[in-house]
């Protein structure tokens, strides 16, 4: 029967049904907890009431002393005015709190005492607050610290007093009040034991028609809430209620599938991303509230790490065009990885070419000696300057071995021998032996001529069509000599 009526109905139902069974036994208890009341009220607006107002009372007096003694410590203008404000707001907070505890009802022996605190506190205020306030605008620091320790503290003390035994009567009247609902207490304590044993009666009522359509399907909520925060997304749930209850369910069964289209969704983003489509997105239009605030704070933080990744590959193909001082921006935070990465690579880059530079310079100043120093670079980088020192090395070697040539040829020594060397390098090889050969030729066309002449036969020269060059004047000159 319960199972499609609201909460509420249920609930009212349930209640009017305990509130049956309890009007009956509580009308037995009333006229005696009629005169419980009466004293209750009078302990807490004759005695419980007036006693917080005397504490206020005397808080606020002790807060005044307290003030003037600030300013004592500080009489500066900003304190001075605040000293001022204050304390005037709590004369008169005073007396309105003394004009309510007054209209409460007051016995003898505190109207006695009420009439002494009001002469002790008029004193108070007009030869000690007043004088003093007066005072903390022009006196000195001392002259208004000895006025509040002395004279202000005398004229406190008797207020203090008053306020105590004030305080001690309305506990001792509280006490009386409270003896005398005891023994009234003792009189319906049967009735409210009668009252409490109904009451449980109908709670269990209550409850037990209440498990069944509020509890279980709350359990069933909790079951989808607890897959839910663990990520199992595909619990099913049956919604046989038609109440508030239901609703809920519902609710939760919407919120399974709106949270299962986002993880879908970023998952499919996921994907996307590592298959190079770094433009993918989540469609935030499909989610509201929170979740579209989510899926838009994914989306901001993708593009976000793409508009990173651009920036850096933007700089390194100006690396690759060899602009290396192509700027990159500073990231924040974990981050500032990338910039050290990138500005690693354009310093080595950067380094090498200013020491190919500097040893190109060198060489082309005759010292051919100068390599790049080894020892300031790591990797790949160590070995491509191990290779640059090495063919550097190479073609200063082949340049000493061709310059040992010429020498030996300059010597005369046409036996001297070369290396081989390799690919193209063999049209050193070729022209050296070119220049062996045309030497040698040479003397031996000077060789000729000398045996011929030595023979007799001096109209014997050199054959100048077999010389080309700096040989025809060679040729010339030894002519001239014969």
């Amino acid at each position: 029967m319960f199972k499609h009526m609201s909460i509420r109905t249920q609930i009212i139902s349930s209640f009017t049904l305990v509130t049956g069974l309890l009007a009956v036994t509580v009308y037995m208890g009333m006229s005696s907890l009629k005169s419980s009341n009466e004293s209750l009220r009078t302990v807490y607006e004759d005695r419980s009431v007036p006693l917080a107002q005397l504490g206020q009372i005397k808080a606020t007096v002790m807060s005044n002393h307290a003030l003037l003694m600030e300013a004592a410590l500080d009489n500066s203008p900003a304190t001075v005015s605040h000293v001022r404000r204050e304390v005037n707001a709590n004369i008169e907070s005073v007396g309105k709190l003394w004009k309510q505890y007054t209209s409460t009802y007051l016995t003898e022996e505190e109207k006695a005492l009420v009439k002494r605190f009001e002469e002790h506190r008029g004193r108070f205020v007009q030869q000690g607050l007043k004088p003093g306030l007066a005072m903390i605008s022009s006196a000195k620091p001392e002259e208004i610290r000895r006025f509040v320790l002395n004279d202000l503290d005398a004229l406190f003390k008797p207020v203090r007093k008053d306020l105590e035994e004030l305080t001690e009567l309305q506990v001792n009247v509280a006490r009386q009040e409270y003896e005398n609902a005891s023994a009234a207490y003792i009189g319906f304590s049967r009735t409210a034991s009668i009252i409490a044993i109904l009451a449980v009666i109908g709670s269990v009522l209550m409850g037990y028609f209440l498990l069944r359509s509020i509890v279980l399907p709350l359990r069933r909520a909790t079951g989808l809430s607890n897959a839910i925060a663990k990520g199992d997304m595909d619990t099913s749930l049956e919604i046989g209620n038609r109440n508030e209850i239901g609703s809920m369910l519902l609710s939760l069964k919407e919120m399974q599938t709106s949270i299962k289209s986002l993880l879908h969704d970023v998952n499919h983003m996921v994907v996307e991303n590592k298959a190079g489509n770094l433009d993918c997105k989540v469609d935030a239009a499909k989610f509201s509230g929170t979740y579209k605030t989510l899926t838009e704070n994914i989306n901001d933080m993708a593009a976000n790490q793409a508009d990173v990744m651009r920036k850096a590959s933007i700089c390194i193909a100006e690396f690759s065009k060899g602009n290396f001082n192509a700027p990159l921006e500073k990231f924040p935070g974990q981050r500032a990885f990338i910039n050290e990465g990138v500005e690693g690579l354009r310093g080595n880059v950067k380094t090498f070419i200013a020491d190919v530079q500097s040893m190109s310079d060198a060489h082309d100043a005759g010292d051919i000696d100068v390599r790049i120093d080894e020892s300031k670079y790591r990797g790949a980088y160590a070995e491509m300057v191990r290779g640059v020192n090495s063919m550097v090395g190479a073609h200063v070697q082949e340049k000493a071995e061709m310059i040992q040539v010429m020498r030996s040829l300059g010597d005369g020594d046409f036996a001297v021998q070369i290396q081989q060397y390799p690919g193209k390098k063999e049209e050193i090889n070729k022209n050296l032996d070119r220049l062996k050969g045309k030497l040698k030729g040479i003397l031996e066309s000077v060789k000729w001529v000398t045996n011929e002449h030595a023979q007799g036969n001096v109209d014997m020269t050199l054959h100048a069509h077999m010389f080309k060059g700096a040989q025809i004047h060679a040729d010339a000159g030894l002519r001239n000599v014969e």
